[in-house]
């Protein structure tokens, strides 16, 4: 090893694709909209410069390999020559030259092969130059603190945790990792199907720009034009050091067995990204806070979904295929919508229903949140005035909601109340949204962990018995 090819193998195992004989390899840059020619040529032009002066000659020193590449919203690096070089240094490492490599590497031994400090910067360069995202919509929450995010598609958590861990023997503490698991992808959307949107590993760029490194003089020039942006030096608190907070509830989701999902964490429910990185072992996982959080983990789990949106007839068919909703009986009510924004205003969080009727309550224990309620008139709303961007509604809940009833004072929503505490249903009879209860004394009952997991949180379908 030496530090030119810990860097190509952080191409390598970065965006690397060999075809089923193994006799072509290639290398893709997922760059989309930030590579893409039409929209900034300049860049474009950095980016082709980049491939011919940094990755070219060094293929071509270390493997015998010539590179030419073609450009787009995945730029590829396309190398040409005998591959048994390349082959064989991946192999004495234990990873299998495979069509993705970042989905099926093990990093173990290539990791450990890094003998200095300058070796992995070196490698993580590498990385980052392939899967490295310099998008300025990367940030956490506003423009003050600018992010570079390691874009890892598919499920090899082993992989994201190990890039993670070497960054932390860097000094370069990540900021947080967005799993590609329904808990973090759709976390109170029990029925949404895509979100299988990757893995993203985020590190801060004043972190990354002092501990890491870039070649690509590309990306080093967008990592400047990013932090520009920033009023002061942000870094990441150790993992180990963080307070937890959980912002809200955890649905249980329908693909949690998802048979991709690895042994550790199928079947399990997860309401923080720290307690998946806790279930897979990472040494620096916050356990202590973990342990703390999952003592009321009541408080943030439900075995129903929080909100779900859709058109009326697909809310009708989730409940005709779901036993325990199907055996409802609901009782059909209209409810004016000034009369919840008015309940809210006066400090009431939930409301329960007596034969149509709605009772406000002041406590989260039991019954269903008034700011999803919200969150689903908005969608009503928004779906009959042509505001919906899919089933988002374009601009802010209070003003559609308010612009409603000042243009009718007398705006009401239709509500389908069930018998025990189930979702409720919102509609206007083409659109629908379900409303996932509260019941925190209920949802207690469902909790178990793994015998051999503590961090594997098993939540059991729940019963008429136990809403009875």
């Amino acid at each position: 090893m030496n530090t030119d090819k810990a860097y190509i193998m952080g191409l390598v195992v970065g965006g690397g694709c060999f075809s089923s004989n193994h006799k072509s390899f290639s290398i893709k840059l997922p760059y989309r909209q930030w590579g893409d020619y039409d929209k900034n040529p300049e860049r474009a032009g950095m980016i082709a410069n980049d491939i011919l002066k940094v990755v070219k000659p060094l293929m071509n020193v270390e493997y015998n390999l010539d590179v030419s590449y073609t450009p787009g919203k995945e730029w590829n690096i396309v190398c040409h020559g005998d591959t048994a070089d390349l082959i064989r240094d991946l192999h004495s490492f234990h990873i299998e030259p495979t069509s993705d490599l970042h989905k099926t590497a093990d990093l173990q031994y290539l990791i450990a092969s890094l003998s200095d400090t300058n070796m992995k910067k070196r490698f993580i360069a590498g990385v980052a130059d392939t899967i490295g995202s310099m998008a300025p919509s990367h940030r956490r929450f506003t423009d003050d603190v600018q992010i570079i995010s390691f874009e890892i598609s598919g499920f090899n958590y082993k992989y994201v945790c190990q890039l993670c861990n070497l960054l932390y023997q860097l000094g370069c503490v990540p900021d947080q990792i967005l799993w590609q698991h329904p808990n973090m992808q759709s976390g109170t959307d029990s029925y949404y199907k895509s979100w299988k949107k990757g893995n993203k590993l985020r590190v801060t760029l004043d972190s990354f720009s002092t501990f890491g490194s870039l070649a690509f003089k590309s990306k080093t020039i967008a990592s400047k034009e990013n932090r520009k942006k920033e009023e002061k030096y942000n870094s990441a608190e150790k993992c180990e050091n963080k307070t937890l907070s959980v912002p809200g509830v955890v649905a249980v989701h329908v693909d949690e067995n998802y048979a991709d999902i690895p042994q550790e964490l199928r079947g399990g429910h997860f309401i923080h990204h720290k307690q998946i990185c806790a279930a897979l072992n990472c040494p620096h996982s916050p356990k202590n806070e973990l342990d703390r959080l999952l003592t009321n983990a009541e408080n943030y789990i439900s075995p129903f979904t929080v909100l779900h949106k859709d058109t009326a007839v697909g809310v009708a068919n989730i409940i005709a295929n779901d036993p325990l909703l199907h055996n409802r009986n609901y009782t059909q009510t209209d409810i004016e919508v000034k009369y919840l924004v008015d309940s809210m205003n006066d400090g009431a969080t939930t409301v329960l229903f007596s034969d149509g009727t709605p009772i406000m309550h002041y406590s989260r224990d039991k019954g269903y949140p008034l700011n999803v309620i919200m969150d689903a008139v908005a969608y009503i709303v928004a779906s009959k005035t042509g505001n919906l961007n899919g089933k988002r509604p374009r601009g802010n809940r209070e003003e559609i909601i308010m612009n409603a009833i000042t243009a009718n004072p007398d705006f009401t929503v239709t509500v389908k109340v069930p018998d025990l505490l189930t979702p409720m249903v919102l509609t206007d009879g083409k659109v629908a949204a379900m409303v996932g209860p509260l019941n925190a004394q209920v949802y207690r009952q469902l909790i178990s962990y793994d015998s051999s997991n503590k961090y594997k949180m098993l939540v059991r379908k729940i019963t008429e018995n136990d809403l009875r």
